[in-house]
């Protein structure tokens, strides 16, 4: 991945593999194959939780020189626009959130520089976000329609069975094992929102590695009721 000097650092679990399409098989086959494409731009939209993150950062993995930009908090993390400069000859340039930088004027014409080199270079900007294009309130007209240069794909919620097959596949890439039993449990009596359970998950092994306990249902339980 290109190197932006910052503390940016792709997951290791976020690849296609280990995403679960469900509903999104159209665009998990589109972004896996983004190189033989050759729309300047993609936009991919779906509520929080459904993974859009985990696609980016997947894209970015299967396409050398390449650069992961997260947008939610740029204020709290101290980013400029001007981190946008020197990326347009890049063959993919991947922005999460990127309707967090929408009304600002500096990120948005920062924004409408990246987008015509990348044009005019034959690269691609897959970007993310809650919303569809024509929702996002950018200021500057030419940033709403150049940002449409390209499909659009909502990505759905998954139903409770592959969420399910999601948090499986999430615990054998950290080499975690996830007794069926103790599956159930989490998905009758824990939140289905995916980013909750990957977040209990990662805690989960946190706690199961400095106890040397197995992820059984009392063990789970337990950790449950030291967090309320």
């Amino acid at each position: 991945m290109y190197q932006l000097g910052l503390n940016i650092h792709l997951k290791e679990w976020a690849v296609f593999d280990s995403y679960v399409a469900g509903p999104n098989q159209a665009v998990v086959h589109y972004l896996s194959t983004i190189a033989g494409h050759s729309d300047p731009v993609v936009w991919i939209w779906g509520r929080p939780s459904v993974g859009k993150t985990h696609l980016l950062q997947a894209s970015c993995k299967n396409q050398s020189d390449s650069v992961f930009i997260p947008c939610h908090g740029w204020e709290d993390l101290g980013y400029e626009p001007t981190l946008l400069s020197e990326l347009g000859a890049l063959p993919l340039v991947c922005i999460d959130d990127v309707g967090e930088i929408a009304g600002n004027r500096s990120w948005e014409e920062a924004l409408l520089v990246l987008v015509n080199e990348i044009k005019d270079t034959g690269g691609t900007l897959l970007v993310s976000s809650r919303l569809p294009p024509t929702e996002v309130a950018f200021e500057l007209p030419d940033v709403h329609s150049r940002l449409r240069w390209g499909p659009v794909f909502r990505v759905s919620t998954l139903t409770d069975e592959q969420v399910a097959q999601a948090l499986k596949l999430r615990a054998g890439s950290r080499g975690l094992v996830l007794p069926e039993d103790t599956l159930t449990y989490l998905m009758r009596h824990h939140s289905r929102d995916q980013r909750q359970l990957f977040e209990l998950l990662n805690r989960l092994d946190v706690e199961s590695l400095a106890a040397q306990r197995r992820l059984t249902i009392p063990f789970v339980k337990s950790v449950l009721h030291s967090t309320r």
